[in-house]
């Protein structure tokens, strides 16, 4: 599944971006918010590993791709 991509602005010079994920267990879609990994780049993002789906809680890796 491809990731959708939501920009959020959280301050003047902050921006980060949102990527929806489904769920491997009951296939919701989650939103998880990451950060450019440096000042120059809009195509590598900061994601957690890990994350806790919000309506079942199963726990769900982020794809490396």
């Amino acid at each position: 599944m491809e990731p959708s991509l939501n920009r959020v602005r959280a301050g003047h010079a902050a921006v980060m971006e949102e990527f929806g994920f489904a769920c491997w267990d009951c296939g919701a879609t989650n939103f998880i918010q990451g950060r450019p990994k440096g000042f120059w780049t809009t195509t590598h993002y900061e994601l957690p590993g890990e994350w806790t789906c919000w309506n079942c809680e199963a726990l769900n890796r982020t794809p490396d791709d």
